[in-house]
């Protein structure tokens, strides 16, 4: 193999390295995403089962 400029030893070593890291933080960054926004719904949604069991029982947001 020839002598390798420092200029092509970075671009082998980003060629190595920031496929992987480049694929993780994209990866990383979605999934927090998804996990924000799933986190978002359930609590909505657990919210929204509370109401219900609430009126069902009585509890309901109605005061006589």
């Amino acid at each position: 193999m020839p002598e390798s400029t420092p200029r092509q030893e970075v671009i082998r070593g980003l060629a190595n390295t920031s496929g992987e890291n480049i694929c993780n933080m994209v990866m990383a960054g979605t999934s927090s995403k998804l996990k924000r926004r799933q986190n978002k719904v359930e609590r909505e949604a657990s919210g929204k089962m509370e109401r219900e069991t609430e009126e069902q029982n009585g509890k309901g947001s109605i005061s006589y």
